[in-house]
């Protein structure tokens, strides 16, 4: 098949190179060499073309890639509490995987190829807490308690049991070892801070260190969940390195506290890092698809204008989105997971143990989530991340 890019080559160059091919990887299509012709057009429109038909225009391109790198977010200057692109009143759809929808509408392929490529869910979890006797989780406990309003935390005196949130997290790993499923977990590496966006652990505390050894005993991976200010501050190097001093494994795997990241710096940061796997990309407030697509993709390095080697694998539900729902539903991730199966993704789906210790009707409903991924026909092995090192 011959694939070539058509368009006057200019600064947006690299980009739309990046785009197009993802759309082809996303449509099933994984051309070794993408040519570029030069090529005079008046309307400027050309763009991705097969066998000297144009199939995408630049401006498409230019659309999926501001969509896919979270250009399009920077260009709304919305920004939250805490410093993210500001998802409460988003300005355009969600729900779908239209980037994947679009390639496999325009690039030749079908529903029934990519349902035939299967469909794979990563399952995830960031450990925020190591101990309930931190400050912040006493000071919590106690607003429980004298609040009139509901506070979504521990009772003061499960919060004074040293070990409720170690107890939680042995329940989960005996959870996920009796269904015969592997998860990926992110630990903070930062020093504790007492501040409002403080680490409320540090991975040196005897607490933490039981939890992640405990994780790598059950057989799980283990990965940065890097600082709420570490994008600033240039840390995800240092507290990767933390990491690896601690539990004496090269930390290959990130996810974002707060989600809270710079996406014009991720790739370069991430590269600097050693990480090969960023799971950062999903929305705070919302489950969907927050990069427009369903399936593992490669981020693009803006500040060298470059396909980056990190690989991003979308997150698109997470727990404490529904957390205040007076019941664990199971459909708003049916849904999602609906859709990644049509297109053939791979996603990344996220449950916070201390929940786990704040409800424990979470325990069964992650059990059921798992029966669902496994009814859909998810994969749920782990062995290509740790295969692609």
């Amino acid at each position: 098949m011959t694939w070539e890019l058509h368009q006057l080559r200019d600064e947006r160059f690299g980009k739309r190179h990046w785009a197009a091919s993802i759309l082809l990887a996303r449509a099933g299509i994984v051309p070794l060499d993408l040519p570029f012709v030069e090529h005079d057009s008046s309307d400027g429109l050309m763009g991705l073309s097969y066998e000297g038909r144009c199939l995408m225009n630049t401006k498409e391109l230019d659309r999926v890639y501001e969509t896919l790198s979270l250009e399009r977010e920077l260009k709304t200057g919305l920004r939250d509490g805490f410093g993210r692109f500001d998802d409460t009143h988003l300005a355009w759809p969600k729900e779908t995987p239209w980037i994947d929808s679009l390639a496999l509408e325009r690039l030749g392929s079908n529903v029934d190829r990519a349902e035939d490529r299967g469909f794979r869910v990563v399952l995830t979890h960031d450990i925020d807490w190591s101990t309930s006797l931190e400050p912040f989780s006493l000071a919590k406990a106690l607003l429980k308690t004298v609040a009139k309003r509901p506070v979504r935390w521990l009772s003061l005196d499960h919060a004074l049991n040293g070990r409720t949130m170690r107890k939680s997290l042995e329940r989960l790993l005996d959870l996920e070892t009796r269904l015969g499923v592997r998860s990926l977990f992110f630990m903070l590496a930062d020093r504790h801070g007492l501040g409002r966006h403080g680490s409320r652990y540090d991975l040196r505390w005897s607490s933490a260190r039981r939890m992640g050894n405990a994780i790598l005993d059950a057989g799980m991976l283990l990965g940065l969940h890097g600082s709420y200010a570490a994008r600033e501050r240039g840390l995800y190097r240092k507290q990767a390195e933390r990491m690896a001093d601690v539990f004496g494994r090269t930390v290959r795997y990130h996810r974002n506290h707060y989600l809270r990241f710079d996406s014009s710096r991720l790739a370069s940061q991430m590269e600097d890092a050693g990480i090969r796997y960023d799971f950062s990309v999903g929305f705070a407030r919302h489950a969907g698809f927050r990069a427009g697509t369903a399936g593992e993709y490669p981020l693009y390095n803006v500040l060298e204008n470059r396909v980056s080697p990190v690989k991003e694998i979308p997150l698109v539900y997470m727990d404490s989105t529904f957390a205040d729902e007076p019941t664990w539903s199971l459909e708003p991730l049916e849904t999602l997971l609906r859709q990644v199966k049509q297109v053939g993704g791979t996603v990344s789906v996220l449950f916070h143990p201390e929940l786990f210790a704040v409800d424990e009707r979470l325990f069964e409903h992650y059990e059921r989530c798992i029966a669902l991924c496994r009814d859909l026909g998810a994969d749920l092995d782990l062995s290509f991340l740790e295969n692609n090192p």
